[in-house]
């Protein structure tokens, strides 16, 4: 006689299931070409800021240098805003190599008359729609928060400075 299987017994195979069939989904997301120009693009721009986040995260940190490695960061994600095209022509040639190593091909989205729900960006080839859909909003956004975060700071730092020791009296 077979033995039924225990509540616990069909917990585990409805979560297995569950498991695999979420892995299945996850790895069909990443397989499309908007992911891999996505992780291509945040690769980039997070390649400038990481000396950055590297002083951000020494034992003796000094305000002052981040603020200034944060305006230097501005500076460079500004430039790359300024020729967004050229950027990304480099960076869309990575993506379109990621792809054509892993069978995807790289296309505009289905475009619809009504969209409210997402990027709706017309355009006459990929390169130009994820640049326009995704890499221009990314710096802008990037942009934004990093003056949030830190530049907008700057001027409190500047009239705190006659209380910080100079880095050459210490």
């Amino acid at each position: 006689m077979a033995r039924r299987p225990a509540r616990n017994d069909l917990y585990c195979v409805e979560w297995g299931v569950k498991l695999y069939s979420l892995t299945h989904s996850n790895f069909a997301r990443a397989a499309l070409t908007e992911f891999i120009v996505a992780l291509c693009v945040t690769a980039r721009v997070f390649a400038v800021t990481l000396p950055l986040c590297r002083e951000l995260q020494r034992e003796t940190l000094d305000l002052a240098a981040a603020l200034e490695m944060a305006t230097q960061v501005k500076t460079v994600i500004g430039d790359m805003r300024a020729s967004s095209e050229v950027e990304f022509k480099v960076i869309f040639d990575t993506a379109g190599a990621f792809c054509a190593d892993s069978g995807v091909e790289t296309a505009v989205p289905r475009l619809a008359k009504r969209l409210t729900k997402r990027c709706n960006v017309t355009a006459d080839s990929p390169e130009a729609y994820y640049c326009a859909a995704v890499f221009v909003p990314f710096l802008d956004n990037f942009l934004m928060q990093l003056h949030d975060k830190f530049l907008s700071y700057n001027q409190l730092l500047k009239s705190f400075s006659c209380l910080l020791p100079s880095r050459g009296s210490v």
